[in-house]
């Protein structure tokens, strides 16, 4: 995947799931299997909530 390629996947993947920024390892999405990437976006959306809750709580 090239650096273009991975820039736009990665603000498409922050618009979506409202994330301020991505975690390093979400920002290396090309170096992971799938499997991974969801488990990844999964473990990062449900910090994502966490952290908005308590903003807001």
């Amino acid at each position: 995947m090239s650096l273009i390629q991975n820039y736009v996947v990665s603000k498409y993947l922050q618009s979506q799931f409202l994330m301020e920024k991505l975690p390093n390892t979400l920002q290396n999405l090309h170096e992971l299997k799938f499997v991974d990437f969801i488990k990844e976006l999964n473990k990062s959306n449900k910090k994502f909530r966490m952290d908005a809750t308590i903003k807001n709580g």
